[in-house]
């Protein structure tokens, strides 16, 4: 199955990067980043999604999970804001998108269904059930 959710992004890519590495000048970021491509899809929380898509890593296989969450509630949130998912689903770069049709038509069906509530929530930061 090209999107097993039982496997890790070193697995589904075929790409490992060991662990990560040490030293004084090494960013937490980097750290996270070495350590969710260790972690099974299934198991990648709104955060981890949130940062390994802002850090385009592995946007083949969670896009998909991260569009599901979103399906479920627009709003979702890591650790930063609420609608901080939404965020950098958007901000994929468009060579992503012209690639994966039915993600794009699932996120922009999505997007035009649940505009006003988006709008709604980030200008009067109101958290009401749409």
């Amino acid at each position: 199955m090209r999107n097993d959710p039982s496997k890790t992004l070193e697995q589904l890519e075929s790409d490992y990067w060991g662990p990560p590495p040490t030293g004084p000048d090494v960013s937490g970021l980097v750290i996270n980043c070495h350590l969710l491509r260790q972690k099974r899809i299934k198991d990648l929380t709104i955060e981890d999604l949130r940062l390994l898509i802002g850090q385009n890593r592995g946007l083949e296989y969670i896009t998909p999970f991260a569009i599901n969450y979103l399906q479920q509630n627009i709003m979702s949130e890591g650790d930063l804001y609420e609608g901080d998912l939404l965020h950098n689903v958007l901000g994929i770069k468009a060579d992503y998108w012209k690639s994966h049709k039915k993600e794009r038509h699932l996120c922009k069906c999505l997007s035009k269904e649940k505009i006003r509530y988006i709008i709604l929530i980030w200008t009067t930061n109101q958290n009401i059930n749409y």
